[in-house]
C-alpha cells in the first residue's frame, strides 16, 4: 500500500509522519507574498525620498570592526524605489523583480574611520566613530549600481548618515594603465629590441617620470600636444604601447585607456531632519515626536494630554499640529472640539488657521470645504463655508435620503409591471392547436413524450429532426389531451412531441469530417451539429439562408433532439462561441461535403 501510495502522490509514508514545520516554515518565509508592503515600509521609503537626493553622494555607516573602527559605505544615490519603473522584463514578468523593497544605489567604495583614542571599560564597543569633517575620498566615477534592502541601507538609523558637500569631477592619468605598460616591459623586452620602436623604460625611474609629465601636460591642455624632442622618446613609448596616438601634423593625443574619471568627495556633514515641519515626511515627524515623549497608539486612545498620537493618520498637518501647538491642542481637547481620527489635512489646516480660539469646525467637510474654511477664519472669506451643504460628505442614509426621488418612480413601476404579471396569470389565454406528427397510415394518435412550447417548433427546426433523404410530410392538426389526463389551468401553450428515443433514433447521418482539434468541443461539433448543419443546407428551404443562421438553426437541432451542447441554447455567449467555432473551422468544409 506505501509504494502504492509513494507512485500516486509522489511521497512516502516516513516524510508524511515526520515532524515538517522546520521545513514548513522556510517555504513559509520564501513564498511570503510580494505585496506585503506594510504601512511603516512605505513611510520609511516616502522618507528615504525625502531626505535624500537623487544622484547625491552619501556615506551610510555598514559595519562595526573588532577595533573598535566603523566602516562607511560610499554611494550615489539613484532612487528609494526603483521597483515602480516598469521596465520590459518586469513587464514581462521575466525572472525574479530584485527590485522589490530596494532601493537603487551606486558602490563607489568604502572607508575606515579609526577611533581617536583608545576605547575605555565604559564606554560601549558598539558605538559607532563618527566621520571626520576633513574627511575626504577620491573613488571611480563609473561604480556599480545594485539593488540594496532599505532596512540594511539604513539599519542604523539616519542619525549617522553623511552627505558630502563638495563633489568634483576630474580626468586624471591613469597610473595603474601606465604601470601595465611597464610590466609589459620588463616580461616581454627581447621582442620590444626586435621592433625597435622604443627603449624599454622599466627600470628607469627618470623616464618614467617624463611619461607622466607628457601625460599631464596633455590632459591640461585638451588640445594635441605638440611633440617636442625632449618628449619625442615618451611619446613614441605611449603610441606603441596604444596609450597615446599622432595626429596628421605629427602631434600626440591621450586615449582614453590612459585616463580615468575620479569623484572627490568632501566635507560631509552629518544628515538631519531639515527645520521647516512641512518639508519633513510622515515617518520622519513620527520619529520626532517619539524622540519628544510621545507614543503611537489608535485613533480612540489617541490624546495629546497623554502624549499619544494616532500613527495610522497620513496627514502631514496632523503631527506639524502637534509639534508645534502641543498647548493649543490641549485646550482644545479640553473642549472636545479637536479630533485625532480625521483622516484629512485639510481639516488640521483649518483647525491651525483658528488655533488662537476654539471653533467648531465639522469633521465631514471636503477638501475644497475645509480650504474655504481655513480661508474664512484667516478673514479673506466673508461667507462661512459651514452654511453650504454642497461642502460636505453626506453618508450613505444621507444619499439615499437625498436621491429619494429618483428611486421612488422605479419602485412604481416595478410594483405596477409585477401587477400587469399577475392579472395576466389570473385570466386563462387562448390555446393554440397543438402540433402533432401523423403516420403513414394517417391515423391522428396523440404521441407520448417530452412537451415543448409551441414556439420552438417552427417550421425550420421541425424539418431537421427527420431524416434528409425522408420525403414525409409534417402536417400540423388538432388533437385533444391524452387519454387521463385533462388540459391545464389557464390553457396549455404545449404540444406533445415524439419522445427523446426516438428522436435521437432520426438523426442525419454523420459527415466524413476530421475535427480540427482534438478536444471534446470539437469533437462534439463534428458528431452533433454539423450532421444537422449539412441537413440545413442541403434542405431547399434552408439553404439560401445567411451561414450564421444555418448554424444556429442546427444547434437548435441539436438542442430539440435532447442533445446538450455547451448550453448552446441558453445563454446567448456559450451559443455564439459554438456559432464562432463553426463558422471559424467547419463550415466551408460541410459545403465541400455535400
Amino acid at each position: 500500500m506505501s509504494e502504492l501510495h509513494k507512485l500516486i502522490s509522489g511521497h512516502n509514508l516516513n516524510v508524511m509522519f515526520q515532524d515538517t514545520r522546520k521545513e514548513d516554515a522556510m517555504i513559509a518565509a520564501v513564498a511570503a507574498p510580494r505585496g506585503a508592503n506594510t504601512t511603516e515600509m512605505l513611510a520609511f521609503q516616502a522618507h528615504v525620498k525625502a531626505m535624500l537626493k537623487d544622484g547625491g553622494y552619501y556615506a551610510l555607516p555598514t559595519s562595526i570592526l573588532p577595533d573598535g573602527s566603523t566602516q562607511y559605505l560610499l554611494v550615489q544615490f539613484v532612487s528609494s524605489k526603483p521597483e515602480a519603473k516598469k521596465y520590459m522584463e518586469k513587464i514581462l514578468q521575466w525572472g525574479q523583480d530584485m527590485w522589490h523593497e530596494q532601493a537603487a544605489v551606486t558602490t563607489l567604495g568604502s572607508v575606515v574611520v579609526q577611533p581617536q583614542v583608545t576605547l575605555l571599560d565604559d564606554i560601549p564597543s558598539d558605538a559607532l566613530v563618527p566621520l571626520p569633517a576633513n574627511a575626504t575620498a577620491s573613488v571611480g566615477t563609473v561604480g556599480t549600481m545594485e539593488p540594496v534592502s532599505i532596512a540594511g541601507l539604513f539599519k542604523y538609523g539616519f542619525e549617522h548618515v553623511y552627505e558630502f558637500q563638495d563633489v568634483g569631477h576630474v580626468c586624471e592619468v591613469s597610473e595603474e594603465a601606465v604601470n601595465n605598460a611597464i610590466e609589459d616591459d620588463e616580461e616581454e623586452p627581447e621582442l620590444e629590441e626586435a621592433l625597435c620602436t622604443h627603449v624599454s623604460i622599466a627600470g628607469d625611474p627618470l623616464r618614467m617620470q617624463a611619461v607622466f609629465e607628457v601625460c599631464k601636460q596633455a590632459l591640461q591642455t585638451g588640445l594635441p600636444l605638440a611633440v617636442s624632442e625632449d618628449s619625442r622618446e615618451s611619446v613614441d613609448w605611449l603610441v606603441s604601447h596604444d596609450l597615446a596616438a599622432r595626429t596628421l601634423d605629427g602631434r600626440m593625443v591621450l586615449l582614453s585607456s590612459c585616463m580615468r574619471n575620479v569623484t572627490h568627495l568632501a566635507s560631509p556633514v552629518l544628515l538631519t531632519h531639515p527645520e521647516d515641519d512641512s518639508a519633513n515626511s510622515t515617518w520622519g515627524l513620527r520619529k520626532k515626536l517619539c524622540e519628544q515623549g510621545w507614543t503611537s497608539g489608535v485613533a480612540s486612545a489617541a490624546s495629546a494630554r497623554d502624549k499619544i498620537f494616532n500613527s495610522k493618520n497620513p496627514a502631514k498637518s496632523y503631527y506639524c499640529l502637534l509639534l508645534r501647538c502641543f498647548d493649543d491642542v490641549c485646550r482644545w481637547e479640553e473642549q472636545r472640539a479637536f479630533s485625532h481620527s480625521v483622516l484629512c489635512s485639510g481639516y488640521y489646516d483649518a483647525v491651525s488657521s483658528a488655533i488662537d480660539k476654539v471653533a467648531a469646525i465639522p469633521k465631514n467637510m471636503t477638501a475644497k470645504g475645509y480650504v474655504q474654511l481655513a480661508s474664512f477664519f484667516q478673514g479673506e472669506r466673508q461667507t462661512d463655508p459651514r452654511e453650504e451643504k454642497l461642502l460636505f460628505r453626506c453618508t450613505a442614509k444621507q444619499g439615499i435620503r437625498r436621491h429619494s426621488t429618483r428611486v421612488q418612480p422605479n419602485a412604481k413601476r416595478k410594483a405596477s409591471s409585477k401587477k400587469r404579471a399577475l392579472e395576466a396569470q389570473s385570466e386563462p389565454a387562448p390555446a393554440p392547436p397543438p402540433i402533432v406528427i401523423e403516420d403513414d397510415d394517417d391515423e391522428q394518435q396523440p404521441t407520448q413524450g417530452a412537451l415543448l412550447p409551441a414556439a420552438l417548433l417552427t417550421e425550420g427546426s421541425l424539418s431537421c429532426l427527420g431524416h434528409v433523404s425522408d420525403p414525409e410530410p409534417i402536417v400540423a392538426a388538432a388533437v385533444g389531451p391524452p387519454a387521463g389526463q385533462s388540459e391545464p389551468a389557464g390553457g396549455s401553450s404545449a404540444v406533445p412531441v415524439p419522445p427523446i428515443a426516438a428522436r435521437r433514433q432520426q438523426r442525419p447521418p454523420p459527415v466524413d469530417i476530421e475535427r480540427k482539434v482534438f478536444n471534446d468541443g470539437h469533437r462534439l461539433v463534428v458528431s452533433l451539429v454539423l450532421p444537422h448543419l449539412r441537413a440545413i443546407m442541403l434542405d431547399p428551404e434552408t439553404c439560401s439562408l445567411q451561414p450564421r443562421q444555418q448554424v444556429h438553426r442546427a444547434l437548435v437541432a441539436v438542442d430539440l433532439q435532447g442533445d446538450r451542447f455547451w448550453g448552446a441554447n441558453e445563454t446567448y455567449s456559450r451559443k455564439r462561441t459554438v456559432e464562432d467555432l463553426v463558422l471559424n473551422f467547419y463550415f466551408d468544409e460541410v459545403k465541400r461535403a455535400l
